[in-house]
């Protein structure tokens, strides 16, 4: 795997918001755009991860690209 490399500190804010009002946010990853509830960022050996509750596995922040939510919009 390549090495972590830290995401822009406005994405992270994003993400922990979405993190604390739990509502559903569309996110643009490197590989495609998914949409999901942001449960929890967290750290493991000097990665750092979201968690998705509609997502079996955390996806790595340096895949992350952009964060949208829906309401925002209207």
């Amino acid at each position: 795997m390549d090495k972590y490399q830290p995401i822009d500190c406005e994405l992270h804010d994003k993400l922990e918001d979405a993190a604390v009002r739990r509502v559903p946010v569309q996110i643009k990853l490197n590989t495609g755009m998914i949409t999901g509830t942001v449960l929890d960022v967290k750290t493991v050996a000097d990665e750092e991860f979201l968690v998705l509750k509609e997502q079996p596995e955390p996806i790595r922040l340096d895949r992350v690209i952009a964060v949208t939510d829906p309401a925002e919009q209207e």
